[in-house]
């Protein structure tokens, strides 16, 4: 038996997923569209690099394959005139994936609440806690180090929550010190000090 075929038909669960701009139709230019695929805010980045990046030609690809568009251009106007909710259902279909476990801290303003984004998927969707966005939210909300943890425990104890994520390797690699609960009180007290200044 052929294993691709048999990898086809099983369903996938996304284990690193973000949710979806609440209004991702809004993205009409190239440009704006372009810029999903990068982190980077110059434009020379977005208009240039980006077309030729692999990761966004084979999306294209994909997506001309899958969709039987003439050019990867055509895209933008295709999923206009399908509309959101068909657009979504379609490569959820296509893609096969039956679960999502989606990290909210990331722009969490300007994406989907999870509830919304399961019932457009029709897929499963979980909840992944991003501790550094939790964190710093308590942190400009409580001036106490014990209403702090206190409402994080609050938070981890949360039936929506399956799981942590943190993003301290992102930024300072892996060798994290432990920090006594003086040092986090200090640390508190200049946030809130400099923060309400």
């Amino acid at each position: 038996m052929e294993v691709l075929p048999l990898i086809k038909n099983l369903s996938m669960v996304d284990g690193h997923a973000h949710s979806l701009l609440k209004d991702f139709l809004s993205l009409k230019s190239p440009e704006s569209f372009h810029s999903v695929f990068t982190e980077s805010r110059q434009e020379k980045v977005i208009s240039s690099s980006v077309p030729l990046s692999m990761s966004y030609r084979h999306m294209i690809r994909t997506l001309k394959e899958t969709f039987n568009l003439e050019k990867g251009a055509d895209y933008l106007e295709f999923r206009r005139a399908l509309g959101q909710e068909e657009l979504v259902r379609k490569l959820f279909e296509e893609a096969n994936i039956s679960t999502i476990l989606v990290d909210d801290g990331f722009s969490k303003d300007l994406m989907m609440p999870i509830a919304e984004l399961e019932s457009l998927t029709n897929a499963k969707t979980h909840r992944i806690l991003r501790i550094e966005i939790e964190l710093a939210e308590l942190i400009r909300e409580n001036d106490s180090i014990e209403t702090i943890l206190e409402q994080f425990q609050k938070l981890l104890e949360d039936d929506t929550v399956i799981g942590l994520k943190t993003i301290a390797a992102y930024r300072g690699g892996l060798n994290i010190e432990e920090v006594t609960e003086s040092a986090a009180k200090d640390d508190i007290n200049y946030f809130n000090w400099q923060h309400k200044a």
